[in-house]
Protein backbone atom coordinates (compact mmCIF):
# COMPACT_ATOMS: atom_id res chain seq x y z
CA UNK A 1 0.00 0.00 0.00
CA UNK A 2 1.42 3.07 -1.21
CA UNK A 3 1.58 6.00 1.51
CA UNK A 4 -1.22 8.34 -0.15
CA UNK A 5 -3.40 5.38 0.25
CA UNK A 6 -2.60 4.39 3.86
CA UNK A 7 -3.41 7.97 4.29
CA UNK A 8 -6.99 7.98 2.85
CA UNK A 9 -7.38 4.99 5.30
CA UNK A 10 -6.36 6.71 8.13
CA UNK A 11 -8.49 9.52 7.15
CA UNK A 12 -11.45 7.21 6.49
CA UNK A 13 -11.16 5.20 10.09
CA UNK A 14 -11.16 8.96 11.72
CA UNK A 15 -13.78 9.86 10.36
CA UNK A 16 -15.78 6.23 11.41
CA UNK A 17 -16.52 7.04 14.78
CA UNK A 18 -18.19 10.47 14.05
CA UNK A 19 -20.44 8.87 11.64
CA UNK A 20 -21.67 6.46 13.93
CA UNK A 21 -21.99 8.62 16.57
CA UNK A 22 -23.97 10.98 14.51
CA UNK A 23 -26.36 7.94 13.58
CA UNK A 24 -26.72 6.84 17.48
CA UNK A 25 -28.06 10.57 17.99
CA UNK A 26 -29.79 11.10 14.59
CA UNK A 27 -31.43 7.12 15.84
CA UNK A 28 -32.38 8.40 18.97
CA UNK A 29 -34.05 11.49 18.32
CA UNK A 30 -35.73 9.79 14.90
CA UNK A 31 -37.01 7.36 17.47
CA UNK A 32 -38.66 10.48 19.48
CA UNK A 33 -40.40 11.28 16.36
CA UNK A 34 -41.52 8.34 15.14
CA UNK A 35 -43.01 7.82 18.36
CA UNK A 36 -44.55 11.16 19.44
CA UNK A 37 -44.67 13.35 16.12
CA UNK A 38 -45.48 10.44 13.35
CA UNK A 39 -49.53 10.59 13.61
CA UNK A 40 -49.72 14.17 12.65
CA UNK A 41 -49.15 13.23 9.41
CA UNK A 42 -52.66 11.95 9.68
CA UNK A 43 -53.82 14.62 11.94
CA UNK A 44 -53.86 14.76 15.68
CA UNK A 45 -55.20 11.31 16.88
CA UNK A 46 -56.17 12.04 20.16
CA UNK A 47 -58.31 9.95 22.29
CA UNK A 48 -60.15 9.57 25.14
CA UNK A 49 -58.12 9.26 28.26
CA UNK A 50 -57.93 6.82 31.00
CA UNK A 51 -60.76 4.45 31.94
CA UNK A 52 -63.82 4.21 34.02
CA UNK A 53 -62.05 2.59 37.05
CA UNK A 54 -59.59 4.85 37.14
CA UNK A 55 -58.83 7.12 40.26
CA UNK A 56 -57.51 11.07 39.34
CA UNK A 57 -55.10 13.12 41.83
CA UNK A 58 -55.46 16.36 40.88
CA UNK A 59 -52.24 18.53 41.56
CA UNK A 60 -52.91 22.32 42.24
CA UNK A 61 -50.02 24.02 40.05
CA UNK A 62 -46.13 24.12 41.46
CA UNK A 63 -47.42 21.59 44.06
CA UNK A 64 -46.15 17.83 44.44
CA UNK A 65 -48.12 15.06 44.22
CA UNK A 66 -47.67 12.24 46.08
CA UNK A 67 -48.64 8.23 45.97
CA UNK A 68 -47.41 4.97 47.63
CA UNK A 69 -44.38 7.25 49.61
CA UNK A 70 -43.32 9.08 46.09
CA UNK A 71 -43.40 12.88 45.49
CA UNK A 72 -43.76 13.63 41.89
CA UNK A 73 -43.66 17.16 40.84
CA UNK A 74 -43.66 17.85 36.73
CA UNK A 75 -43.26 21.04 34.77
CA UNK A 76 -43.93 21.92 30.84
CA UNK A 77 -42.47 23.69 28.64
CA UNK A 78 -42.47 24.55 24.61
CA UNK A 79 -38.64 23.48 22.87
CA UNK A 80 -38.15 23.50 18.83
CA UNK A 81 -38.58 20.19 16.60
CA UNK A 82 -35.96 17.89 17.90
CA UNK A 83 -34.82 16.82 14.40
CA UNK A 84 -33.90 20.78 14.06
CA UNK A 85 -36.69 20.95 10.85
CA UNK A 86 -38.15 24.81 10.84
CA UNK A 87 -41.20 25.10 12.83
CA UNK A 88 -44.45 24.08 11.93
CA UNK A 89 -47.91 25.96 12.23
CA UNK A 90 -50.03 22.76 13.06
CA UNK A 91 -48.02 21.23 15.98
CA UNK A 92 -45.69 22.14 18.79
CA UNK A 93 -43.59 20.36 20.88
CA UNK A 94 -43.62 20.31 24.55
CA UNK A 95 -40.62 18.93 27.11
CA UNK A 96 -41.99 17.70 30.46
CA UNK A 97 -39.48 17.51 33.78
CA UNK A 98 -40.92 14.85 36.37
CA UNK A 99 -38.97 14.60 39.65
CA UNK A 100 -39.73 11.68 41.76
CA UNK A 101 -38.51 11.61 45.26
CA UNK A 102 -38.39 8.71 47.63
CA UNK A 103 -40.18 10.06 50.64
CA UNK A 104 -38.77 7.09 53.07
CA UNK A 105 -37.48 3.05 51.77
CA UNK A 106 -40.86 1.85 50.86
CA UNK A 107 -40.76 5.01 48.60
CA UNK A 108 -37.06 4.07 47.59
CA UNK A 109 -38.29 0.39 46.44
CA UNK A 110 -41.17 1.77 44.24
CA UNK A 111 -38.76 3.61 41.53
CA UNK A 112 -40.50 2.09 38.28
CA UNK A 113 -40.78 4.01 35.50
CA UNK A 114 -44.50 5.62 35.64
CA UNK A 115 -47.01 3.44 33.80
CA UNK A 116 -48.29 6.06 31.36
CA UNK A 117 -47.45 10.04 31.25
CA UNK A 118 -49.20 11.75 28.50
CA UNK A 119 -50.76 15.43 27.76
CA UNK A 120 -54.44 16.01 28.54
CA UNK A 121 -56.93 18.79 27.78
CA UNK A 122 -59.72 20.14 29.28
CA UNK A 123 -62.42 17.90 26.85
CA UNK A 124 -60.39 14.90 27.96
CA UNK A 125 -58.23 14.18 24.57
CA UNK A 126 -54.72 13.00 25.64
CA UNK A 127 -51.50 13.22 23.28
CA UNK A 128 -49.02 10.86 24.20
CA UNK A 129 -45.68 11.38 25.91
CA UNK A 130 -42.08 9.70 25.32
CA UNK A 131 -39.56 9.44 27.83
CA UNK A 132 -36.13 10.32 26.45
CA UNK A 133 -33.52 10.74 29.76
CA UNK A 134 -34.55 8.89 33.18
CA UNK A 135 -31.60 9.53 36.04
CA UNK A 136 -33.26 7.02 38.66
CA UNK A 137 -31.19 4.49 39.27
CA UNK A 138 -32.31 1.26 38.29
CA UNK A 139 -31.19 -0.66 41.74
CA UNK A 140 -32.92 0.26 45.07
CA UNK A 141 -29.65 0.33 47.11
CA UNK A 142 -28.70 3.13 44.45
CA UNK A 143 -32.24 5.31 45.11
CA UNK A 144 -31.62 7.67 48.38
CA UNK A 145 -34.29 8.94 50.03
CA UNK A 146 -34.93 12.74 49.75
CA UNK A 147 -33.02 13.06 46.57
CA UNK A 148 -34.71 13.99 43.50
CA UNK A 149 -34.29 12.02 40.32
CA UNK A 150 -35.32 13.51 36.51
CA UNK A 151 -37.22 11.85 34.19
CA UNK A 152 -37.34 13.56 31.03
CA UNK A 153 -40.03 13.65 28.40
CA UNK A 154 -41.26 15.38 25.28
CA UNK A 155 -44.52 15.20 23.20
CA UNK A 156 -46.13 16.90 20.48
CA UNK A 157 -49.77 18.61 21.03
CA UNK A 158 -51.70 21.54 18.56
CA UNK A 159 -50.39 24.69 19.07
CA UNK A 160 -54.03 25.65 20.31
CA UNK A 161 -53.85 23.95 23.57
CA UNK A 162 -50.07 23.99 24.30
CA UNK A 163 -50.39 26.79 27.01
CA UNK A 164 -53.42 24.71 29.16
CA UNK A 165 -52.50 21.07 28.28
CA UNK A 166 -52.06 19.02 31.49
CA UNK A 167 -49.94 16.14 32.44
CA UNK A 168 -51.18 13.03 33.50
CA UNK A 169 -48.75 10.79 35.31
CA UNK A 170 -49.85 6.99 36.17
CA UNK A 171 -47.40 5.86 38.70
CA UNK A 172 -46.66 2.05 38.18
CA UNK A 173 -47.04 -0.48 41.44
CA UNK A 174 -43.65 -2.57 40.79
CA UNK A 175 -41.73 -3.00 43.75
CA UNK A 176 -37.72 -3.62 43.56
CA UNK A 177 -37.97 -5.50 47.41
CA UNK A 178 -33.54 -6.03 48.01
CA UNK A 179 -33.16 -9.90 48.69
CA UNK A 180 -36.93 -10.70 47.41
CA UNK A 181 -36.85 -13.98 45.42
CA UNK A 182 -38.03 -14.62 42.14
CA UNK A 183 -40.86 -17.12 43.58
CA UNK A 184 -41.74 -14.56 46.17
CA UNK A 185 -41.82 -11.62 43.92
CA UNK A 186 -44.13 -13.66 41.44
CA UNK A 187 -46.00 -14.45 44.68
CA UNK A 188 -46.42 -10.92 45.56
CA UNK A 189 -47.44 -9.93 42.42
CA UNK A 190 -50.46 -12.14 42.22
CA UNK A 191 -51.67 -11.83 45.42
CA UNK A 192 -51.53 -8.09 45.53
CA UNK A 193 -54.94 -5.86 45.31
CA UNK A 194 -52.48 -3.06 44.17
CA UNK A 195 -53.26 -2.00 40.22
CA UNK A 196 -52.08 0.77 38.18
CA UNK A 197 -55.04 2.63 38.20
CA UNK A 198 -54.17 5.79 39.90
CA UNK A 199 -53.23 9.42 38.42
CA UNK A 200 -51.95 12.44 39.40
CA UNK A 201 -53.17 14.97 37.42
CA UNK A 202 -50.71 17.99 37.34
CA UNK A 203 -52.37 21.43 36.81
CA UNK A 204 -51.09 24.11 34.60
Amino acid sequence: MSAEESAEVSAEESRAPARRTGLLVGGTVLSVVLAVGAPTVFGYQAYKYGRPDYTVHVVPPGQAGVWQHVSWRVTVEKVKDPTGKPERSDRQWLKVVATRTALDAEGAIRHGEPAEVAFTDRAGRTWRVETVNNETPPDTKDNVIGRPYRLEMMGVVPPSVADEVEVALRPSSYRDVPGQSAEDFVKAAFTSTERDDQVLRFRR
